[in-house]
This record gives C-alpha cells, sequence and structure tokens, in this order.
C-alpha cells in the first residue's frame, strides 16, 4: 500500500490480490449484438437486455457498505513485513501457513446487521451454485468476476448466496450485473466459499457499461 494512504479503511476499496488475467468483458450496446455477443448466444443477451429494469440509475449499495462498522482488515496486512512476505516461495510452509491465516481472516469477516431485511441493489458477478444445464437458478453474487480457480473467494462480507426468482442462462455469467433484492444476513457456506448474506427471490439484470459505468464500483480487497 502506498505511503500517505487514506487511514479510513470501512472506506478503502477493498480486493483479495491474484495472479489471473480475467476481466469482464463488456456488454454489447443497447441496440445491437457485437462478436461477444454472437459468442454467447444474441438470443440469451437480446433476452437480457429486455430483462432490464426501469430506474437502473438508482445508485447501488456500495460493497463497502456489507462490512460491519469498525471491520478493518487491512491493520492486519499493515502488521506483515512486506518484504520478507513478498520473498517467500509459494511452496514455502510460512506462505502457506500466511494463505490459512488470510483464508481464516476472510471466513470470519463480520457483516453488517443492520442491513438485515434492507431491499438493496448492488453491480457485481454472478457464480453459478445450482441450476438446469445452461440456467442458472441459485449463484453466490461477488464483486468481482474470479469464478475461476486462479483467484481466492473475497471475504464472507462481500458475497451474497442468491435464491433467484427466475432462473438466467449462464452465458450472462462472464458480464458485470445488477441484483436486486432484499438482504438476510445469514451465513452460508458453499463450494465457492463462505458467505455472510443471504437472499431470496434475487432478480439479476444487465449492468450497461456506457450508461451504468459510474457505477462500477472499485473491487474490495484488503
Amino acid at each position: 500500500m502506498a505511503a500517505g494512504a487514506a487511514d479510513n479503511d470501512r472506506d478503502r476499496p477493498l480486493r483479495l490480490r491474484a495472479r489471473c488475467g480475467c476481466t469482464a468483458p463488456a456488454l454489447p450496446a443497447a441496440g445491437g449484438i457485437g462478436r461477444r455477443g454472437l459468442l454467447f448466444g444474441a438470443p440469451a443477451l437480446a433476452a437480457l437486455w429486455a430483462a432490464r429494469p426501469a430506474g437502473a440509475a438508482e445508485p447501488p449499495l456500495p460493497w463497502r457498505a456489507l462490512m460491519a462498522p469498525g471491520w478493518a482488515p487491512a491493520s492486519y496486512f499493515r502488521s506483515l513485513p512486506a518484504a520478507e512476505v513478498g520473498a517467500l516461495d509459494d511452496d514455502d510452509p510460512r506462505a502457506r501457513a500466511l494463505l490459512a491465516q488470510l483464508h481464516a481472516l476472510a471466513r470470519r469477516a463480520p457483516p453488517d446487521r443492520s442491513l438485515d431485511g434492507r431491499a438493496v441493489r448492488l453491480v457485481g458477478f454472478a457464480q453459478k451454485l445450482a441450476g438446469a444445464p445452461g440456467r442458472v437458478e441459485r449463484c453466490r453474487f461477488v464483486p468481482y468476476l474470479g469464478g475461476c480457480i486462479h483467484r481466492p473467494p473475497p471475504p464472507a462480507n462481500q458475497a451474497v448466496v442468491v435464491d433467484l426468482a427466475e432462473a438466467v442462462p449462464e452465458s450472462m455469467l462472464p458480464y458485470r450485473l445488477w441484483l436486486a433484492g432484499r438482504l438476510e444476513v445469514a451465513a452460508t457456506d458453499t463450494a465457492l466459499g463462505a458467505s455472510a448474506y443471504r437472499m431470496r427471490s434475487g432478480r439479476l439484470s444487465a449492468f450497461d457499461e456506457n450508461a451504468d459505468r459510474a457505477f462500477a464500483l472499485p473491487y474490495l480487497v484488503l
């Protein structure tokens, strides 16, 4: 972290770093299907745009707002000897022990209990948990694209397990999306990581990388 960075951990964008080149492809502009649209299927993307809700310019809840007040994980990283940690090999027992500590910290990340029962909108990415082939009925919603094995899971308070009101095409998953619904504070373990929040009857809809760009919030990172 650069010297002179703000000391307010709650307001600092927070991301678990990863050695992965995964990036989110942009959705084709409304009214046209680009090369990426053809790759993922024009009918699926057309349905995705048709599902875009009115009033989508309403600001989303920032991911940092899902962290419990006073939770300051960055203080843990400041205590680490950066030069020594950076020199460790991935197979070094000390590196493995540190990774285990980070995973434990992420799993214990506390939610903001005042959000229980609150209707919210979030911007992020969906990871399939259940559904028929080619369809998503249950997902895990997170701040960054990283359902692949190359990225570690985000802290539990940066993930929402969602039971969808309507199944959506799997072809939506590489794209940034809107999630709308009522949050519940409920710890859930999944194959993709722990979550401190749940949402029943959640709805996913398209995120316009042009019109909604102001709401493409930074990742959350420790």
